[in-house]
C-alpha cells in the first residue's frame, strides 16, 4: 500500500488526495507501480498532455489497459481531431466511443465553419 501512495504523492499530490483516490477506486491497491502506474502516467503526460489533476479527477484511468484501451482510443481521437474527457473516452463501449467520435467531429466541424 505504501509504495502506491508514495508514488502518487511523488507526483505532487497531497497525501489526502492520494488516499481519496484509493478510496474512490480501491482497485488502485492491486496495481503495480512499475507495470501500471508509471507507464500509464507517463503516457498521460507525454502523449496526452494530461497531468495529476486528470488522475485525481478520474483515478479509474489506471484500471484501463494502456495498450488495448487508453492508447488506441487516444490515437483514434487525436486522428479524428477530437479531444474527449478521460472518463468519456475510456468508459464508453466500443460502439459508444465511435458514436462519440462521430458526434464530436460533426460538432467541431460546425464550429470551425462558423468561426
Amino acid at each position: 500500500m505504501a509504495p502506491k501512495l508514495e508514488f502518487l504523492t511523488g507526483l505532487g499530490m497531497s497525501w489526502d488526495d492520494a488516499v481519496a483516490m484509493v478510496l474512490r477506486c480501491p482497485a488502485l491497491f492491486t496495481f503495480s507501480v512499475e507495470r501500471n502506474y508509471k507507464p500509464k502516467f507517463e503516457y498521460l503526460v507525454v502523449e496526452m498532455g494530461g497531468g495529476v489533476e486528470d488522475i485525481k479527477a478520474f483515478p479509474e484511468y489506471f484500471a484501463f489497459s494502456l495498450e488495448k484501451r487508453i492508447a488506441q482510443r487516444h490515437r483514434a481521437a487525436a486522428d479524428a481531431g477530437v479531444t474527449l474527457p478521460l472518463p468519456d473516452m475510456l468508459k464508453a463501449t466500443d460502439e459508444g466511443f465511435r458514436e462519440m467520435l462521430d458526434k464530436e467531429q460533426k460538432l467541431q466541424g460546425q464550429t470551425a465553419t462558423t468561426d
